[in-house]
């Protein structure tokens, strides 16, 4: 009895805690939703709900010691499968993943089993999906084996089929072929309620019979829109004749279909013929909209024919082709079709289509630059053009002459570039953001996976467009009049009383004297005279302290109808935070020139100094200093540099004997150079007296001229913008006391402009919305201080630079003021300030909009005890930090065995010429108290001059800024809880990515820099080692993951040098790298090795070990509009090394879910990688010839071609040259042993003597460089040991590092030439090529080989690829193929 009673409760249990289990399941608990929202903040509710339910299966999943857990999980599976509209079924036999997808195919995973169901729970899912009322879309991706698979597809085939809301099925599974599972799937098609099928299977081709069947429903069907098929069989799906029958009812004759609007012909095999049959359809077909033929064996012949039809169809307005062997002919084909200056005799171009794919493996041909440009540049009805991985952008210079196209294109809205590794370099991304200046269609350019993405590039590129996206000025202000610009600004800057001041004032009386009818006391003399009594006058009751500016001053001048603004930038670092917000955008729509007048005092300042001049070294420190701080803070440009003029002062004070002047004009001679690409220096350096009017008129007069010059070269602007320019100069000279105005009052001043009166018939929301663009405008142009947040237009800016910044960002040393204590203002002392510059008069000003301007600016920030933090302001008393000494402590003092440390450091790609200014990390300071001031309601943030800590999610973080000893910053992690690749998700996502967003910010970051990461080491981390003392025990993960590559070696261990009290030590790369890390290098290795397979044209059975994922079309409401962001029409469920995480917060076990799946793919990767170098080697070793482009006489083996050459050490080994030495002349010279299944470096061959001099060294070079090229390809593919290079390269990595990035090896090679200092290219011509051949025959003529080298010439005779090629093998290779007869030997 008591047993009975003991079975009844256990019952009553478990069906409690079922139900409980679905309450959570079902409605997440007030509070933790109300957690939610305020974490994710704009993250769409249904994923803020996904992330709850994916969290409690997790939950529900870790309690599998209980009885019941294994009901729990497949009550959870159903539960998704009666509730969720879409899912995504992925089954094999080890696990069941269960994700649900948004509209735009993006994944979220709901649920993972780490074991598969048994048939019965399977049975339970099929039912479920049979009778679910709910779901619309199910996609099943199997990889269960053929036998266990079909039985389990036709099941889920049964089910589909009976349910009547699916309407949409994908189906793939790779090994069943693609016949069973059309002829499977294909009566879905009769249901009437099918609107998608996607089939992707195996092997072999479609069947007649099966594609009859296909065809037949294809008819019957009302209601397809969608359908797509693909194979991994290189042959394709599909023959000639069964393409016909497919099609045929796609002709639009009688019975034809007219519901299917996207059609997917994926790696079908269509070849020419095939083309032609497709040709055909588009001609006939009016109702088709999407077509991919991606990944067949389409060549020029067949892309005629497809180009020829599309000047027929009007209803096509989406077009795949890449993959596809098209050549040039092709292309121009494609061109010719879309642009009307191509289109012969009286045939008309395609107006209709909107998005073509044009990208990979079309072929590389001279000529392919040439067509994208004039595709371009003439076409006028594309929306898309997509050429990602396109080889005809595999170098900066087409990449660039692309773009500049792309600056006379008016209907282009997307350009995807993804993959194109040509897009790299300063020049490609300036040439970028010059083309977002002046093409205003542009929304979207992609660039992941390129080179520019890697070197934080494409940041800079994204934050240009979505500030376009968010001002939309262009669009707003269409259609109105345009003129030439007419406003500049002058930026005085210097180290403190450099004379700035001094030198604006004598400015600003030489035009006005010019500007005064001429007269003795108008003369400049006279006026120099009178200006150096009153200046030194004024000096008799002043002291240095007194004369500093504060903040910036702001003044107004016009000469020549151009409106000219100075802006006098205080010279105390105190005001560098500030200065920062002010560097103009370039080419800003305001449409202002500007330039730089960089002021130097020869002689030392202050009492303590008297008349000390200034040493050399100083005076460079400054110029670098203040020129590094422009470049940072200026846009990156091809055609609009900063122009920068060098002043120096206080020459008069000179003495005759002083030589320091010739010496400092040497010296910016050199600086020039150095910063020739990113900074316009003028050629002419003034060195003046600045309080002489003659003295200073030459710079006056170099100014003018080139303000002129640079106003002519810009864009033109909205002519209401200058007109407003003119307003605003007036109003400010009336209403000095009125620096700003409520936004009635500025708009009412916007309407003296005819253009923004409100017209009868004109809607006053236009309006208002083209007086809200123009103030953005006059915002960027300098004129006016705006946000759309707040409801007031600072109009005076001279009145907030000076008064308002000038007063709260000065100096405690300097001025004793006792209301600021540390960076800390209470708002009672602040708005003291305020009123005071006020002079009492607020004008219907509110205090509170002030404090939030400064608060939006990033320059300070509300504290709870009623204070305001200035972070510029921040006092270090010791002066540690400057000095990079400043001891650090963890923001918690625990001891714990369990800690793992982290460290990254952040610094700018060009060091030398960019740094993250002394003003970016305050700014910082800011916007990390806005992401982590709170947590969980504790305020953990705590800031110091140039440091901020806090704790998250468990782990402690420590930033330093390192400033003027390095000026990148540090990032230090550790924690007791999460797993180190858990760290390095949280520093990338939550700490890196706001770096990285607000350093390319067009306002608030500096838009000069390109950030890069480095690796810090753990060490330094683990014992808060000083900055001054952990300079060097950093790796950038680009440098890492380069040495990774070339060296193929994937147990790479880095070693870290000795520093201070550290000693030498060692790191695993992986470890250091983490698995999102890994995962990319894999990638990069498997693309490598593609770009290979595709050179020497390797056979089918490669071919299968590459095929990933499926590819599909995205259908759906692609239109293009202004109001909406450009659309994705097309997506790649493989989407390799690319981040599509959008969230704000996730939670630790959805990070580790991804990490997991990331190990997974990590271990296939590499299994992968090892699969296509043992296809590889035998295939390039038998078409070495395809690579190496070698002569006839070479390709005829005349004499051995796999030349090296070595060099003697002081302990008589030999190793392996791999770049040119001065001074290393006398070589050996060995021949590798050319066996098909392997190159290899012949054991103890003798070699020869050889000797180069000054006459000879392009021929050394050009046969180091082919030497090298082997060598190289054969670490890609992973047979470097076994060709016996490991002990002979002994720093491998480190020499075949720039190898493996060089895209075209024996045409842009990089070698240290003579007594050079750096990699520069030596570009190999033919005619080299020739000579060095032919030197090479000369050489080894009438030489004994087989002695000298061990080698002899023979001919392949058996069956393969390599069947009649001569090659001259080793001993060993000779006896083994006379054996099995392969090889018959050949006199020499």
């Amino acid at each position: 009895m008591q047993t009975w009673l003991k079975f009844i409760l256990w019952i009553v249990k478990l069906a409690t805690w079922k139900e409980l289990v679905f309450w959570v399941l079902r409605r997440a608990p007030p509070q933790e939703t109300n957690e939610l929202n305020q974490l994710a903040g704009s993250q769409p509710v249904r994923e803020r709900e996904l992330e709850v339910k994916a969290a409690a299966m997790d939950d529900l999943c870790s309690t599998s010691k209980s009885p019941n857990a294994h009901e729990i999980e497949l009550e959870a599976v159903l539960s998704a499968i009666s509730t969720e509209k879409r899912l995504r079924f992925n089954i094999s036999a080890s696990s069941f993943k269960l994700s649900t997808m948004n509209s735009n195919d993006e994944y979220t995973q709901i649920f993972e089993k780490n074991a598969s169901f048994n048939q019965d729970e399977y049975m339970q899912i099929i039912r479920a999906i049979a009778s679910s009322t709910t779901m619309m879309d199910i996609r099943l991706h199997f990889n269960l084996g053929k036998e266990s698979c079909i039985e389990m597809l036709e099941q889920f085939h049964e089910a589909i089929r009976s349910n009547q809301r699916i309407e949409s099925v994908q189906v793939v599974e790779h090994d069943v072929s693609i016949d069973w599972l059309v002829a499977t799937f294909c009566d879905l098609l009769e249901s009437d309620k099918l609107h998608q099928l996607l089939c992707g299977g195996c092997g072999p081709r479609l069947s007649l019979s099966t594609v009859e069947k296909l065809a037949t429903g294809i008819r019957r069907t009302q209601t397809l829109t969608n359908l797509v098929f693909y194979t991994t069989d290189p042959l394709g799906w599909i023959d000639t004749s069964g393409l016909k029958l497919f099609l045929d009812p796609f002709m639009d004759g009688e019975g034809s279909n007219r519901s299917v609007i996207g059609f997917g012909i994926n790696k079908a095999g269509i070849d020419n013929d095939g083309a032609k049959i497709v040709a055909s359809m588009l001609c006939h077909n009016t109702t088709l909209l999407h077509l991919s033929v991606l990944g067949s064996k389409i060549g020029p012949e067949g892309a005629i024919y497809i180009a020829e039809a599309l000047r027929t169809n009007t209803k096509l307005y989406q077009f795949f082709i890449h993959d596809n062997p098209i050549g040039a002919e092709g292309l121009r084909a494609l061109v010719g079709s879309l642009t009307q200056s191509s289109s012969d005799g009286n045939l008309k171009p395609n107006t209709t289509l909107r998005v073509l794919h044009v990208g990979d493996n079309i072929g590389n041909f001279k000529e392919g630059i040439e067509l994208l440009e004039t595709l371009v540049q003439e076409n006028d009805s594309l929306s898309a053009l997509h050429l990602q991985n396109s080889s005809l952008l595999e170098d900066a210079d087409s990449v660039i002459r692309l773009l500049e196209a792309l600056k006379k294109n008016q209907c282009l809205k997307l350009v995807d570039l993804e993959g194109c590794s040509g897009v790299m370099g300063r020049k490609v991304l300036g040439t970028i953001l010059d083309l977002l200046q002046v093409n205003h269609h542009l929304k979207e350019i992609r660039l992941s996976d390129t080179p520019l993405e890697a070197d934080g590039g494409a940041e800079l590129v994204l934050a240009q467009l979505e500030k376009k996206e968010k001002d939309r000025i262009w669009e707003v202000l269409q259609g109105m009049a345009t003129v030439r610009p007419n406003y500049a600004k002058v930026f005085l800057c210097g180290y403190p009383f450099a004379g700035k001041t001094t030198l604006r004032q004598s400015i600003m009386k030489t035009l006005k004297c010019e500007s005064k009818p001429q007269s003795w006391k108008n003369s400049l003399k006279y006026r120099s005279v009178l200006s150096r009594l009153r200046t030194n006058k004024a000096n008799e009751v002043s002291n240095e302290s007194t004369k500093r500016t504060r903040g910036i001053e702001v003044h107004t001048m016009s000469f020549d109808n151009v409106l000219v603004t100075m802006w006098d930038m205080a010279g105390h670092d105190d005001y560098h935070s500030f200065h920062d917000l002010v560097i103009p955008n370039l080419t800003g729509d305001g449409g202002s020139a500007c330039t730089f007048l960089l002021v130097c005092n020869l002689f030392q300042t202050g009492n303590i100094y008297q008349d000390k001049l200034k040493t050399l070294q100083d005076i460079t420190d400054e110029f670098i200093y203040w020129l590094q701080f422009i470049a940072s803070n200026s846009r990156i440009s091809m055609s609009y540099k900063p122009q920068v003029t060098i002043v120096l002062t206080n020459v008069d004070r000179l003495s005759t004997s002083s030589t320091i002047l010739p010496r400092v004009l040497d010296k910016v001679d050199s600086l020039r150079i150095q910063f020739e690409d990113i900074l316009e220096i003028h050629k002419d350096v003034f060195a003046l007296n600045a309080l002489s009017l003659e003295s200073i008129r030459p710079l006056y007069l170099s100014m003018k001229c080139h303000l002129k010059k640079l106003l002519d070269k810009l864009p033109p602007v909205f002519e209401a913008c200058s007109k407003m320019q003119v307003i605003l100069a007036k109003w400010n000279q009336e209403h000095s006391t009125q620096p700003l105005l409520r936004w009635d009052a500025f708009a009412s001043l916007c309407d003296e402009v005819e253009e923004l009166k409100t017209q009868p018939g004109t809607q006053s929301e236009i309006v208002k919305r083209k007086k809200e663009v123009l103030a953005m405008s006059l915002h960027d142009g300098g004129q006016v201080m705006y946000n759309e947040d707040f409801n007031f237009v600072v109009v005076n800016p001279h009145w907030f630079c000076h008064d308002i910044i000038g007063h709260v960002l000065k100096s405690k040393e300097l001025d004793a003021f006792d209301g600021i204590t540390n960076g800390s203002i209470t708002k009672v002392d602040f708005k003291h300030v305020v009123l005071a510059s006020f002079q009492g008069n607020l004008q219907g000003f509110n205090f509170d909009d002030l404090l939030q301007m400064m608060i939006k600016l990033e320059l300070c920030y509300e504290q709870d005890n009623d204070e305001i933090l200035i972070p510029s302001l921040l006092q270090d008393d010791d002066d540690q930090s400057i000095f990079g000494k400043r001891c650090l402590r963890w923001p918690s003092q625990e001891k714990r065995s369990t800690w793992q440390y982290i460290g990254c450091r952040m610094v700018c790609n060009d060091d030398s010429r960019t740094v993250l200014t002394l003003g970016f990390f305050p700014r910082l300071q800011v916007a990390f108290q806005k992401l982590f001031g709170k947590h969980k309601g504790e305020n953990s943030y705590k800031l110091a001059k140039n440091l901020l800590s806090f704790n998250s999610n468990g782990m402690e973080v420590i930033v330093e800024y390192s400033g003027q000893i390095g000026f990148d910053i540090d990032i230090m992690m550790r924690s007791a809880s999460a797993s180190k690749d858990f760290m390095l998700e949280f520093l990338h996502e939550d700490i890196m990515k706001p770096i990285y967003s607000l350093c390319a910010h067009p306002v608030l970051g500096c838009q000069g820099v390109k950030l890069e990461e480095g690796i810090l080491r753990p060490a330094c981390v683990e014992g808060l080692v000083p900055r001054r003392f952990r300079k060097e025990q950093v790796v950038l993960v680009e440098k890492l993951k380069r040495i990774i590559l070339a060296s193929n070696n994937y147990s790479y261990v880095h070693n870290w040098e000795e520093e201070g009290s550290l000693e030498r030590g060692y790191d695993d790369a992986q470890t250091l790298l983490g698995k999102k890390a890994w995962e990319d290098i894999l990638n990069r290795h498997i693309k490598d090795l593609r770009k290979l397979q595709e050179s020497v044209h390797c056979e089918s059975k490669f071919q299968e070990c590459i095929i990933d994922e499926p590819l599909w079309l995205h259908m759906g409401d692609d239109e293009f509009n202004d109001d909406v962001r450009l659309a994705d029409v097309y997506k790649l469920v493989h989407k390799i090394g690319k981040d599509l995480h959008k969230r704000t917060k996730e939670s630790e076990a959805s990070i580790m879910k991804k990490l997991d799946d990331m190990e997974g793919r990590i271990t296939r990767k590499l299994e992968k990688i090892q699969s296509l170098q043992e296809h590889l080697l035998p295939n390039i070793c038998g078409k070495i010839d395809e690579l190496m482009t070698f002569s006839v006489d070479l390709q005829q083996a005349q004499v051995p071609k796999l030349v090296y050459f070595t060099a003697s050490h002081k302990n008589s080994l030999r190793s392996i040259v791999t770049r040119m030495v001065p001074g290393l002349t006398n070589l050996h010279l060995h021949l590798m042993c050319e066996h098909h299944g392997g190159f290899h470096i012949v054991t103890n061959q003798k070699g020869c003597d050889v000797s180069f001099g000054t006459d000879s060294t392009k021929v050394f070079q050009t046969i180091l460089i082919w030497g090298l090229k082997i060598f190289t390809i054969l670490v890609k593919i992973g047979a470097h040991v076994g060709a016996g290079m490991g002990s002979m390269v002994p720093n491998l990595a480190k020499d075949f590092m720039l190898v493996l990035d060089s895209p075209s090896l024996l045409d842009a090679w990089e070698l240290p030439i003579s007594d050079q200092q750096y990699w520069r290219k030596q570009p190999i011509t033919e005619t080299d090529r020739r000579v060095a051949e032919q030197w090479l025959i000369e050489f080894l003529k009438g030489k004994n080989l087989r002695e000298l080298f061990s080698l002899q010439k023979v001919k392949y005779s058996g069956s393969g690829g390599g069947q009649g090629s001569i090659a001259w093998l080793c001993n060993d290779h000779l006896k083994e193929g006379l054996a099995n007869s392969t090889l018959i030997l050949l006199p020499y």
